[in-house]
Order: C-alpha cells, then structure tokens, then sequence
C-alpha cells in the first residue's frame, strides 16, 4: 500500500481519473442482472432463517417465475447473502427495500472491493517478472482493462468473484509454490460459476505427467462442486428443472459452436482439447510461464465464443495483462496489440449488446433516475446506424482473434526470455484507457439526455 500511495502521489491526475470512471458508475449504472440477484440473495437470508435453504430453487421460482428464477450455482448467492446480511437486518427496522438505491450501491461496492483485492494479488504475481513500478501500472492496468470494467463497473457482473478465485490460484502457485491451495482456490471458484473448470483441467495437466495423477487430482477438486449438485438435486426439484434449462441455453453456446459444414462437430470443444492436449505432450520448462500462456490461450478461445453474452470475458482480463511479461522488450508494440484488441471487442459488445453497455437505459436505476432521462437509444444502436457496425462485426472480430493470434504466437517465441520488465511507458497507456472510458461516460450520458 505505502508503494501504491507512493505512485499516486506521482500521478495524482491518474488518482483522480480512476476515482471519477469507478465512483461515477457505482453510485448512478444499473442492469437488470444486479436487481435479480439481489433479489435472490435476500431470498435466500429468507430461506435460511426460515429453514428452507434446502429449496430456495424452488422458492424463487415460485417467487419470480422461472425467466428470473436463481439459475447459478448456491457459491454466489452465499457470497451475496452474507455482504447483503446487514442491509438485510436493517431492512427489518427501516424502510430499506431489497433492491432500492442503498441495497444496490452496496451490492455494488462488494464488486469494487473484489476487484482492489484481485489487482493486489496480481501484483504479487507481477512483481515476480518486473522491477520498480511497473507492477503496480501493471496491476492499475487490469483495473481500468476493458474486459474487466465493463462487465463490473456498468454491467456489475458478479463473475469477479471467480475471477478473484482464479486469480488467487494462480498467485498460489506462481508465487508461493503451493499447488494444494492452487486446487482449493480453484474448487471454491467452480461453486460460484462452473466456467472454471477450464482453468482446473488446464492447472492440473500442467502439474501433473501421469494419467492417474491427473484423473484423481481432477476428482478431488470437483468433490464439493458435485456435493453440493446431488444436495439441491435431492432436496429442491426446482433446482435440476431450473439449472438445466441454463445449462442448455448457455453452455449450448459454446458446445454447439461449429465450422460451416460440420454440422456435427464442436468447434469449442475441439479447440480447447487441443490446447490441453499439446500443454500435456510438450515439454515444460517453466510452469509458472506455461500456465500463464495455455491460460491466455483457453480464454481467448472461451472470449471468441461470448459475443451473445460479452460480460463473461471478464474470465479473459486477468491473461490479458499476465501476458506482458512475454514483451518485457516489447511493451510499446503489445501496448499497441492490447488497444487494438480490447479495443475492437469493446465495439463488437457495444454492437451486439448495446443496451448493456451504455444508455439511457444504464440510468433509470440509482442516483440519476428522477433526473429527466429522455434517450432510448444506446452508444451501440447509434454505431449501428452511423457506421453499420452490426454488417461489418465479421470484419471487427477477425481483427479481433488475428490480434490475439498474434500475441500468442510472439509469447510462445519470447518464453525463455528471463529479462524483467522494466519500460516506464505502461502509465501512458493507462491514461489512454481512462480517457477512453471517461469519453464512454460522458457520451452515454449525453445520450441518455438527448
């Protein structure tokens, strides 16, 4: 914290931009994903105080119908359920309602403290491969990554805390060399949002040599993912009826994703058993190093299959600033790679998903909803018909995986290469990406009003 402060006190123009483009959109950005889980994590205080945890399931469905029944795993309603503890007393006594103004700007603050706390453990991680500073601008760098501010900061997406988990994984073993608490951290993350399983595959092939190893580690750290399957299976019908039909609709995504012509293979599948395939065939000379670019390389592959629901590339921004330590030599060049890459993904979110990623309809939940908000169109409605940004997205996303191609095939060039990173140019690039996300703010703004 004293090196932090230090930093700052250097960049106090930086302070000040990363405390206008965090605060302003937790106090005044809303989505309809936070107002439901709300919803369902103060149902669940319900369900434990009144002995029905066994079939909350089935209680908000019964509650809320099944388009906005609880549809994860019970990791993160726990998770919100004890944050939401106290605003959940005090609704008791005072007119607090569970998804007013207070109880969703708390909600939110939770998001922001998840994410310090994930800069401060990728800084450990950091600190390992560069000298002076530059971990810290490295870390302020994850923080302001588009592919970590948008899905958190205005769609206030709770993935973050297995990102966390998955962050913490890796500062386990990378920096302390304890691959026990590696799968502990991994195991909770899979309660939360099974999507980690890819990295869990992934870690233990990368640990492992030997078939057994490999299928008994993988076992071990599914345990209390299952258990905790079979217990609501048992007990609450409206969890398996509930959970299937999202399993079907969004995993179906990625499992389904095929070539044209091949109608009844699996792109996905097929490119990430090939990933996993070759960490296990070839050599491994560093693992710490080998973990890092396989990680990069399943969660690009994962990012280029979320276009429908782009908030989840939030998986991807941890990898996408570990992967700086491949251009210690090359900071400027990958600076340049980043922006093009996070840059044109932004616009194919802003495309596809335009009334996530800023509106008027971004406004009409916290402090800005009584103002005279007068917009219906979003920043990527308008995109759409200036530029007809939603016929060219083949063109913007080809740009996109020949980007993140590219910085792959240089990382796996650059691997043994044991220089430290040293370039002071990485604060420059954090101001571009301030600048960019405050000129975000100020359009939706300007758009909510017109």
């Amino acid at each position: 914290m004293r090196d932090l402060y230090y930093y700052f006190s250097k960049h106090k123009l930086m302070a000040i931009l990363l405390c206008v483009v965090i605060i302003f959109p937790i106090l005044t950005v809303t989505y309809s994903d936070i107002i439901t889980t709300q919803n369902h994590a103060f149902t669940l205080l319900d369900c434990i105080f009144t002995g029905k945890f066994s079939t909350f399931y089935g209680v908000t469905i019964q509650l809320y119908g099944e388009k906005i029944a609880a549809i994860y795993e019970i990791g993160i309603y726990l998770v919100f359920a004890a944050w939401d503890l106290p605003i959940y007393i005090l609704s008791k006594f005072l007119p607090i309602h569970p998804v007013g103004i207070i109880s969703l700007i708390w909600f939110k603050i939770l998001l922001l403290i998840i994410q310090i706390y994930s800069a401060v453990q990728l800084n450990k991680i950091f600190k390992k491969y560069c000298e002076g500073i530059q971990s810290i601008e490295l870390s302020i760098l994850f923080f302001v990554s588009f592919f970590s501010f948008f899905p958190v900061f205005i769609a206030a997406q709770y993935d973050n805390v297995a990102v966390l988990l998955v962050i913490m994984s890796l500062k386990s073993y990378i920096v302390d060399n304890n691959y026990k608490r590696t799968l502990l951290f991994l195991s909770l993350a899979m309660l939360t949002k099974p999507f980690v399983i890819l990295q869990l595959v992934l870690m233990i092939i990368i640990e492992r040599d030997k078939l057994k190893n490999i299928f008994i580690d993988f076992i071990l750290s599914i345990v209390p993912y299952l258990v905790c399957k079979l217990f609501f299976t048992i007990s609450d019908p409206g969890y398996s009826y509930i959970t299937r039909h999202y399993y079907n609709l969004f995993l179906g995504k990625f499992v389904y994703a095929q070539l044209p012509g091949l109608t009844t293979y699996s792109l996905f599948v097929g490119a990430i058993v090939l990933i996993y395939s070759l960490v296990y065939l070839l050599p491994k000379k560093d693992k710490s190093k080998s973990l890092i670019i396989s990680s990069f390389c399943i969660w690009f592959i994962f990012s280029c299959f979320v276009l429908v629901h782009s908030y989840w590339v939030i998986y991807f921004s941890p990898f996408i600033i570990l992967i700086y330590i491949f251009f210690s030599k090359n900071i400027g060049k990958l600076n340049f790679l980043n922006f093009c890459f996070e840059g044109f993904y932004i616009l194919t979110m802003l495309s596809t998903s335009p009334w996530v990623f800023g509106g008027a309809a971004n406004y009409y939940g916290l402090l800005l909803a009584k103002t005279p908000i007068k917009g219906r169109l979003a920043i990527g409605d308008i995109l759409n018909s200036i530029f007809h940004l939603d016929v060219a997205l083949p063109i913007v996303f080809a740009i996109v995986i020949g980007v993140g191609i590219s910085i792959i095939v240089y990382s796996l060039k650059n691997f043994e290469i044991k220089d430290k990173i040293k370039e002071t140019s990485l604060y420059m690039f954090v101001y571009v990406k301030l600048l960019l996300i405050l000129f975000w703010i100020v359009g939706t703004v300007v758009v909510a009003y017109l």
